[in-house]
């Protein structure tokens, strides 16, 4: 602990200095000896000669108050060195030792007794202090009558606490003065104490929890306590407490179990912890486990019996039976499987490697084993707890693999606990985190995490935070609801938190003592009470997110059609709750959704009123937490357009609105602020390229197609407009304008931007806005915008029929329509009618090389190509005209869903960009 020099010459020492006031000096720095003015001392002591003030030194050492055991070795260390100068000088200290020890018994003398206790013990320890039964007898002094008040436990604490491993047999030997016989009289000494302590203990406890029950119904009875009951149970809290937290360090240096009452234990269950999403019944069958779930319980505590796995002959038995016997041959070596180790990351591949290694066994083999557990990089500590179950399986059957893992973990760990260096924190967490799993396994025993948590506890700050919060978050479960462990464990938690609100922390360190105690004690929690459902309830819910897919829409709405009519209203919440549906049911959700307004008249405009409702309420809030719901919502709009349940205008509405919401005046400009739609925030682009990409293909009809081309002229300028585009967003938006427009330009510039706005105002009346003023600095107010009405009453000639007669099968092909593609006939040659021979013309074309000629056939009428061809010629003629009849009903049906649409959503977009 420190170094003694021999002594010197009296030759020598009649040399030293004498002064009267150097020598005075030195007595007075005796009173107050620290670990900081030791070697000042030592070196004044070596300096002066004190033979005349040795009374006066004794004295003064007899002055100081102890503050920690490194004040206690100082002095120990003076005394020894005037001790080896001058032989009469520690008989005087003898004589101070016992004036201090006279008065046993003396409150006010316990903690100078206390410290000198120690100060005498180091003595003994290290050899100056020869007869080493008086320690015992010191000892002896103060256990025998102190039964009632223990008013020397914290004494002995201490004491067992710094020279348990010096003076007890129970633990490992440390080199000192104390003969076997002596250590073994000490034990029994302070066994007998704590056996009183326990008593004590054990009595106290009955005692309070009979009071808290007298106490619970006096309170019932009279409402309130009286001060004088207040005040005896407050007083004997505190002595349970102390002797408890006191016996439970006894209990650990002497390596015995605290008495565990039954009362004690029903009071201090921990309590129960209701989670919000189990019911009642299987949250109290998981409090009741040490283990987090079910399928840790199996990882931890059902293991492979290697007796079912491999013959016998391999397990327990000399090497040359195995060699000898039923041995299988050896496909891999010792290396290759080591090798493959860290990549058997569950529970079937460890226990297969603990199969596979029954035939590689050998002396040599297992030391390989476990060199290669051991080194383990601090950096995979996600192996350590299939290591750890390897370990468990082959220990039945090699039980120095544990024993040598166990071994080398108690080691390091009582190298590495004391020291608190940054630079070993890695290793700290592996060796405690290798600990805790072990333990879990019941191949270590508890006493090591107690141990490192004892150690760490005691110096609480900087890495060793980290590591406490890693061992519990480990085995802080296992332990603390573990019966034979849970006092212990929560005793430890209790200095934890008393540390925690003591310290000094930061914010990172307070959160993992947070965190580590309320793995342990989580916060109490009200139950969780689940809706009550009937089963129609239950039924719907299934139809719409379990059921529903584009192959089943049509069952599903069968299913929704039987529903009673009280359960319509439900039924229409969930059409409108698009965010719980997974993003690729929307679709189907949206062809649900058609079929059913077929069915309820007002479901539709419903549905379309509620989910402008809530695109508009995101678009006020603008929150990032909503952005995939707001996804979502745009996409289902797009898929309700592609199912004819909202028009084309519409849509339009909607983009324009959802660019121009919130801006002043309705109209974006670069590097102005807004209050919902900030320069660098780009979501409105993803919003309105998601409706594109969903319905923007099919965005056709009169003048829809040149608003759509005003549209994205307008969407590329409202990009130039932010501050900067980030990639994805750049190439969502060519995506979309590929996909729609594949011949068009891209708009490079924000100058470039307003002029193709400025033209396409100039060119034609579909432009954004009437009036716009592109200054910057000097943006002029823009007029109330009017919408112009096309007239679409007009006569439609011949020729516009067969147009639109021909656009109308080909848009009979897509999505919207749903319907299968129109498989028109090949055209041929339309033949004349010959009235005055009575034949029918035909032209026949012939191709010889890269000619073509045509020349005019004759066939009789009375023929049967004739007939035929006259034939099919006049029910072509019928059914061109049933469907001319068919698709003017049509489009005068549009016009009137035209204006209800601008009617409905007239109110959307008070300025909008179309005219």
């Amino acid at each position: 602990k420190f170094e003694i020099k021999q002594g010197i010459e009296q030759s020598v020492i009649d040399k030293l200095d004498a002064s009267l006031k150097r020598n005075t000096g030195f007595i007075k720095k005796c009173k107050s000896i620290q670990e900081d003015n030791r070697l000042l001392l030592v070196q004044e002591f070596q300096q002066l000669k004190l033979s005349k003030y040795l009374s006066e030194v004794s004295s003064a050492i007899f002055e100081n108050k102890f503050k920690n055991s490194q004040d206690v070795l100082a002095a120990a260390h003076i005394i020894t060195l005037m001790h080896q100068r001058y032989k009469e000088f520690y008989a005087m200290i003898r004589e101070g030792f016992l004036k201090v020890f006279s008065s046993f018994g003396d409150s006010t003398m316990i903690v100078k007794q206390r410290s000198f206790l120690r100060l005498f013990a180091e003595l003994v320890i290290i050899g100056t202090e020869k007869n080493t039964k008086s320690l015992l007898q010191l000892l002896k002094k103060m256990t025998t009558n102190d039964e009632k008040e223990f008013l020397y436990l914290t004494t002995i604490v201490t004491f067992v606490k710094h020279y348990g491993n010096e003076v007890l047999p129970c633990v490992e030997k440390i080199e000192s003065c104390l003969s076997d016989e002596t250590r073994a009289e000490i034990f029994n000494c302070v066994n007998q104490y704590f056996d009183k302590v326990c008593a004590c203990l054990v009595s106290s406890q009955k005692a309070l929890f009979k009071m808290e029950r007298y106490n619970n119904d006096f309170i019932h009875t009279k409402g309130e306590l009286t001060e004088k009951m207040k005040a005896n149970h407050e007083e004997l809290v505190k002595k349970v407490d102390k002797l408890q937290t006191n016996g439970q360090i006894l209990a650990e240096g002497l390596k015995r179990e605290l008495p565990v009452v039954k009362e004690a234990e029903e009071q201090s269950k921990v309590v129960p912890i209701i989670s919000e999403n189990q019911p009642l019944k299987e949250q109290k069958e998981d409090l009741d486990s040490i283990f987090e779930d079910e399928d840790a319980r199996i990882f931890y505590e059902k293991l492979l019996d290697l007796k079912l796995a491999v013959p016998s002959s391999l397990l327990g038995q000399s090497e040359e039976e195995i060699n000898s016997d039923e041995m299988k041959p050896e496909t891999t070596s010792i290396d290759e499987f080591i090798e493959k180790l860290p990549s058997l990351v569950n529970r079937d591949l460890i226990d297969q490697a603990a199969v596979n290694f029954c035939y590689l066994n050998s002396k040599s083999n297992r030391s390989k084993l476990v060199k290669a557990i051991i080194n383990v990089p601090r950096t995979r500590l996600d192996l350590l707890p299939y290591y750890s179950r390897l370990i468990a399986t082959l220990n039945p059957y090699f039980p120095e693999i544990g024993q040598e893992i166990i071994t080398y973990l108690d080691d390091t760990s009582r190298g590495i606990m004391r020291k608190n260096h940054p630079n070993i924190l890695e290793t700290k967490i592996k060796i405690v985190r290798f600990q805790g799993e072990l333990i879990k396994f019941k191949i270590l025993p508890t006493y090591a995490a107690f141990n490192d948590l004892k150690y760490l506890l005691d110096d609480f700050v900087g890495i060793n935070v980290d590591v406490v919060a890693n061992l519990i978050e480990v085995c802080g479960r296992y332990l603390c609801l573990k019966q034979e462990t849970s006092e212990k464990f929560n005793s430890l938690l209790d200095i934890m938190m008393k540390k925690k609100q003591s310290g000094h922390f930061d914010n990172r360190q307070t959160m993992l003592i947070d965190n580590s105690f309320f793995l342990c004690h989580p916060p109490e929690r009200n139950v969780y009470k689940l809706k009550e459902k009937d089963p129609l309830q239950l039924y719907l819910f299934k139809l719409f997110y379990h059921d529903l897919s584009e192959s089943t829409a049509s069952s599903v709405l069968k299913k929704l059609l039987m529903f009673p009519p009280e359960y319509y209203n439900q039924i229409k919440k969930k059409f409108l709750k698009i965010w719980k549906f997974k993003y690729s049911n929307i679709e189907a959700l949206a062809s649900l959704a058609a079929g059913f307004a077929q069915h309820y008249t007002d479901f539709g405009v419903w549905l379309i009123d509620a989910l402008f409702e809530q695109i508009i309420m995101d678009l006020e809030s603008n929150n990032f937490k909503n952005n995939q719901k707001r996804v979502a919502c745009m996409k289902y709009l797009g898929e309700l357009y592609n199912y004819q349940l909202i028009d084309a205008e519409v849509i339009l509405t909607c983009l324009n609105f959802v660019i121009c919401f919130g801006h002043q005046n309705g109209l974006p400009v670069k590097d102005s602020l807004c209050q919902f739609d900030s320069p660098n925030d780009l979501f409105r682009i993803r919003l309105c390229c998601t409706l594109l990409q969903t319905c923007g293909i099919y965005l056709e009809g009169p003048g829809i197609r040149k608003k759509l081309d005003s549209f994205l002229i307008f969407l590329q300028y409202y990009c130039f407009t932010k501050s900067q585009i980030s990639m994805d967003v750049e190439f969502l938006l060519q995506d979309v304008l590929q996909e729609i427009r594949p011949n068009s330009k891209l708009i490079s510039s924000h100058e470039e931007a307003i002029q193709a706005l400025i033209s396409l105002q100039s060119s034609n009346n579909n432009s954004p806005r009437q009036s716009i003023a592109f200054q910057k600095s000097e943006p002029s107010p823009s007029n109330p915008l009017k919408h112009k009405k096309e007239d679409e009453s007009e006569e439609e000639n011949e020729e516009d029929f067969e147009k639109m007669f021909s656009q109308m099968m080909n848009d009979s092909s897509d999505k919207r329509d749903r319907k299968s593609q129109f498989d028109a006939p090949v055209p041929r040659v339309k033949a004349s009618k010959d009235s005055s021979n009575g034949n029918l013309s035909f032209s026949l074309m012939t191709k010889k090389g890269t000619r073509q000629q045509t020349r005019k056939i004759l066939v009789p009428m009375d023929s049967s190509l004739a007939k035929e061809a006259i034939k099919h010629q006049e029910k072509e003629r019928k059914e061109q005209m049933e469907m001319k009849k068919l698709v003017l009903n049509s489009q005068q049906h549009d016009d009137s869903n035209n204006d209800s649409g601008k009617t409905l959503f007239a109110n959307l977009n008070k300025s909008n960009i179309y005219e």
